[in-house]
């Protein structure tokens, strides 16, 4: 809002007439709204206002006015101007009425201005929904009506009194005739003026209706194009992808891109197979059902398992033709448990994983022939005592104060050997607490650097 609009606002909407110039001398737009309704008003006192329940009904109007609150009134539904001859010679009264929009009680505000002048003048402000202005007879006017409310003003509505104001002034009586017969002719002319401006005004009413008729005819356009355009790029980017996944159609591009995998290997199923398992190691019997090549020939299939304690990957690949789906998988540990991938490679090397497959090595049952072969006593390892202290060739001498530590043992989980806790560095344990740790993994360093150097080829 500018300066003036808010002095005017001050005025008509707040109706505090008597600060409007004092708003207009300080500059006051709506930028400067959140300065003025700080703190209820107080700044207002700065400029001026020194009542305060005016500063407290300027910051409450401030604040609505600041936050949107209300809504601005509608203009009149139609206006007329009509003239009739006044009793002096040289002057014409003209007579605005208007029909209000809206029922509710509105405030208007009337303007004029002549042709030449750069400001409109004020001549009617109030509730009323007409005005008598007297003129000169040879004065054309333009009148410029507003209506206020407690948010804002309506936009201007022009009612322009040239013709009646010209008619009048042509047909003014001669001197001879008697004021009976002018009188006559007055109102006579003026109902044939009415009733042309009357004219005029459907005729634009109607010129306005074709316009917004037009108008609102290329907007349904516009909105239906811009309806096709959003439908055409939903349809390009959502539904045909879902509809090429749906039915496949998505397969060709990604052949010709090479970019199309086979589907995942389903059913992959471990069982026993007895007829390879021994006493020091058990093999298992790995199937899947054959996937989908999705057109693109599968040239190898590849089973890996790993082992959960030690976390060692072993792999097998398959490449006879053929393709088999089933594979023999032995040198299992009895009792350990194994996961089991079937992976699908096609001719665009590319590569489908299968659901992985959880498998526990079940201990066979010792019956007959089948018992395990007592190992040499050399080769047992030593229970309850130290490995390092009763091997020959790392044989040392311990102090006496090394005695509790030497009751304290640590496992190796992978060659079972013992060591006390005098001789912790040959372990990767060297906590003074029993064994074996957390999931077993205490390991000695013997077997560590064995485990680092080792690898697995097929």
């Amino acid at each position: 809002m500018t300066v003036a609009e808010v002095a005017d606002w001050v005025a008509y909407a707040v109706q505090l007439p008597q600060y409007r110039e004092v708003f207009r001398a300080n500059s006051i737009s709506g930028y400067t709204f959140p300065l003025l309704m700080a703190n209820d008003g107080a700044r207002l006192q700065e400029i001026g206002v020194h009542s305060e329940l005016h500063r407290h009904q300027l910051a409450m109007f401030l604040q609505m006015k600041y936050l949107g609150m209300g809504r601005k009134p509608e203009a009149v539904a139609s206006s007329v101007c009509t003239a009739e001859r006044s009793t002096s010679q040289d002057k014409v009264l003209l007579q605005i009425a208007w029909v209000p929009a809206e029922n509710t009680p509105q405030r208007y505000q009337l303007q004029r201005r002549s042709p030449g002048e750069s400001t409109w003048v004020p001549v009617y402000t109030g509730a009323d929904t007409e005005f008598l202005d007297v003129v000169e007879s040879d004065q054309h006017v333009v009148y410029r009506l507003t209506t206020w409310n407690s948010y804002g003003r309506s936009p201007h509505v022009f009612v322009r009194c040239e013709e009646a104001s010209s008619a009048s002034s042509n047909a003014e009586p001669s001197p001879s005739l008697l004021p009976s017969s002018g009188k006559s002719r007055s109102s006579r002319s003026s109902s044939q003026r009415n009733k042309r401006n009357l004219e005029i005004e459907d005729t634009e009413e109607d010129d306005s209706d074709d316009f917004d008729h037009r108008l609102s005819v290329w907007g349904l356009l516009k909105i239906y194009f811009w309806w096709l355009d959003d439908a055409i790029v939903i349809l390009l980017v959502v539904m045909l992808p879902i509809r090429g996944i749906i039915y496949g159609d998505a397969d060709s591009l990604l052949r010709l891109l090479r970019r199309l995998p086979p589907n995942m290997p389903t059913r992959v199923t471990v069982e026993v197979e007895h007829s390879k398992t021994t006493v020091e190691s058990a093999a298992a019997r790995v199937s899947w059902e054959k996937p989908v090549d999705n057109g693109v020939p599968i040239v190898c299939y590849t089973v890996r398992w790993t082992r959960t304690k030690t976390e060692e990957v072993k792999w097998i690949k398959l490449l006879t033709v053929p393709l088999p789906t089933t594979v023999i998988v032995d040198k299992l540990h009895h009792g350990e448990t194994y996961k089991f991938v079937v992976q699908a490679t096609n001719q665009f090397g590319l590569v489908t994983n299968s659901s992985r497959s959880t498998y526990m090595v079940p201990v066979p049952e010792l019956k007959g022939k089948l018992r395990p072969r007592q190992l040499p006593a050399e080769k047992r390892a030593l229970r309850n005592q130290c490995h390092v202290c009763h091997d020959p060739r790392y044989k040392k001498k311990v102090p006496f104060t090394a005695t509790l530590d030497r009751r304290i043992l640590h496992y190796c989980c992978l060659c079972d050997r013992e060591f006390c806790h005098y001789h912790k560095g040959e372990v990767y344990h060297t906590k003074a607490l029993s064994c074996p740790i957390v999931d077993g993994r205490c390991i000695c360093i013997t077997c560590k650097e064995s485990r680092l150097h080792r690898t697995v080829t097929y």
